[in-house]
């Protein structure tokens, strides 16, 4: 979010510049006298150089809205279980965010069972989560073990809100390694 308004910024110093630039010579023109015929060629493609511009201009602006809405869209993905199913997995949504600078451990806001998370040094949550489909584990795993041994392991916590941390089953990045992950309530308890 804080690059996106970066980009923002240097477009909108680059817009202020360039209609700077475009005021002043519109204004010496007014008061300048004819041109002379060797710059009206030049004149004639000066009136092309505003599109370059407002391209230039809107390139950044652009480019800073299309990394805002990568960062913060969030589309509900919603699953229609089939007659009878009883599968209540929920997928986690992303984005992921990485725990304790690790590259293959992520956390992520629970939306689905905040009800169910550990609290401080109670090992209660139900909730199991899978990768593609395959279980990972070991459960109740302390954040320091998830981000610095990996290899499966995830948490189910309650604070202030309710978090999943995770890593990957071969410790690859959660991030980028194209996987699905999903989260549902364990049939025995």
């Amino acid at each position: 979010m804080l690059l996106a308004f970066i980009v923002f910024l240097a477009a909108l110093a680059v817009a202020v510049v360039v209609f700077a630039d475009y005021g002043r010579r519109h204004l010496n023109s007014s008061v300048a006298p004819a041109p002379a015929p060797s710059l009206v060629a030049a004149n004639a493609a000066a009136l092309r150089l505003p599109w370059a511009t407002a391209l230039l201009i809107a390139t950044p602006i652009y480019l800073a809205a299309m990394y805002w809405a990568s960062t913060t869209y969030d589309p509900q993905i919603t699953r229609f279980a089939l007659a009878g199913s009883t599968d209540q997995s929920r997928p986690i949504p992303r984005p992921y965010q990485r725990l304790l600078d690790s590259k293959f451990a992520v956390v992520v806001h629970d939306r689905y069972f905040p009800e169910d998370a550990d609290l401080t040094g109670q090992e209660r949550s139900n909730v199991q989560l899978y990768e593609d489909g395959k279980l990972l584990g070991p459960a109740h795993s302390s954040l320091y073990e998830t981000a610095v041994l990996g290899m499966g392991r995830y948490s189910h916590w309650k604070g202030n809100y309710s978090i999943f941390a995770f890593s990957s089953s071969d410790n690859t990045d959660p991030i980028t390694n194209g996987r699905t992950y999903s989260a549902r309530r364990s049939p025995e308890k």
